[in-house]
């Protein structure tokens, strides 16, 4: 009653206007009278009897577009306002659907929005009783997926909720509850474990803001959430190393962007900071590893070289020196050995150890590990400086 009061209040006469329903040689459309008695109806708070009228106008494909956009509208009004909340959000979408941008696009996506919110309390109340959970407060988490109310989808409430605020960003992209839908479907995401999911509902809000030249009150939020759902989406180091790139980059944003964040949370950007450089050093030291377990010895010491200058203080630096050394080690003693005797080992570590064998050419200098001595005899220039050693450019 309560939502009704104020639905009429809010419309009030002035909606259902009489003179809209002349056509400009001065004769009505066919579906005027039903339409008529409809919004009479309606004022009247008699929900039923005039959602029935407004669905007849609103089928019948002789009346007019914008009557029929009309008589959809409050055909979904009324269903709402019954209480009917599934079948008022089919009738929304069906009007969104056939009307794209129509006059009541605006105010169908904001329905469509309350309803959805409406199904979440659900959720954030089990998320909540989930988090007591973890705490020790409680052992019990209710169940949220069948439901009995006439007001709630009988199965799946929560992925109704969340196709509806997708559907929310999708009609209106600009319109006020684009933020709001997309911060609620990438926190729910979220906390569900879905991280590729809320990383792309979350970056999108973060993109549309950047877009727009504005700041959403959810904008800092949804940069939290979405560093930590790249660094949980990134796989490992055998996986796209772009979510970490990714990561970083928005943590950079995030430091130059939003002083509350920066100054607030930065403990949190230098902890997500440290984890993405760590992703990022064990990816590339895996690269090293596979190049030296085929025997591209070259390519391994690459990339064991790119390690030791970009991430002097993790366990992957002293890893990576320790593996340029067994190289150039193990280099430097076949450079002493016969043909016969680096074939047979080859062949040997290729079909019994299943490794390929790093060999160089008779006659190839041994690289040497920076830092470490090298007898004189296998030592050689290294063409790649430390970063620490190079010399600043200057501008032409």
């Amino acid at each position: 009653m309560i939502l009704a009061l104020c639905s009429v209040a809010c419309h009030g006469s002035s909606l259902f206007r009489k003179d809209s329903d002349e056509r400009k040689d001065g004769t009505t459309f066919r579906g005027a009278a039903d339409m008529a008695a409809a919004e009479e109806l309606y004022l009247k708070e008699e929900w039923k009897p005039a959602q029935v009228l407004f669905e007849k106008v609103a089928e019948d494909t002789g009346n007019p577009p914008l009557h029929a956009e009309k008589a959809r509208f409050f055909e979904a009004e009324c269903l709402r306002l019954r209480g009917k909340y599934v079948d008022s959000m089919s009738t929304f979408n069906r009007l969104l659907n056939d009307f794209q941008y129509g006059v009541y696009r605006e105010q169908a996506v904001g329905r469509i929005y309350e309803i959805a919110n409406y199904w979440l309390d659900d959720t954030r109340a089990q998320l909540e009783a989930e988090q007591e959970v973890a705490d020790g407060k409680r052992w019990f988490v209710p169940s949220n997926y069948v439901h009995l109310n006439s007001s709630k989808p009988s199965f799946d409430e929560e992925g109704y909720a969340l196709k509806a605020m997708e559907n929310v960003y999708v009609n209106d992209p600009t319109g006020p509850y684009a933020d709001k839908a997309l911060f609620a479907a990438g926190y729910v995401n979220f906390r569900r474990g879905n991280f590729a999911v809320a990383d792309q509902l979350l970056s999108q809000l973060i993109d549309n803001n950047n877009r727009q030249g504005k700041k959403s009150e959810f904008r800092d939020r949804a940069m939290e959430l979405c560093i930590l759902a790249k660094n949980n989406v990134a796989g490992g180091p055998h996986y796209d190393g772009r979510k970490a790139s990714e990561s970083l980059q928005m943590i950079n944003t995030a430091r130059l962007t939003s002083p509350e964040l920066a100054t607030n949370r930065a403990d949190f950007l230098d902890s997500q900071a440290k984890m993405v450089r760590y992703i990022q050093a064990e990816k590339d030291y895996e690269t090293a590893e596979f190049y030296r377990r085929t025997g591209h010895p070259a390519s391994a010491w690459f990339y064991y070289e790119l390690v030791r200058r970009r991430y002097n203080g993790t366990e992957f630096h002293d890893n990576a020196i320790a593996r340029m050394k067994d190289i150039n080690s193990d280099l430097t003693e076949q450079q002493s050995q016969s043909e016969f005797a680096r074939a047979t080992r080859r062949e040997f570590n290729k079909w019994v150890v299943g490794i390929g064998t790093p060999t160089l050419v008779t006659g190839t200098p041994v690289p040497a590990v920076p830092g470490v001595d090298i007898p004189a005899t296998a030592r050689t220039e290294n063409p790649v400086q430390p970063v620490s050693n190079s010399q600043p450019v200057e501008p032409k």
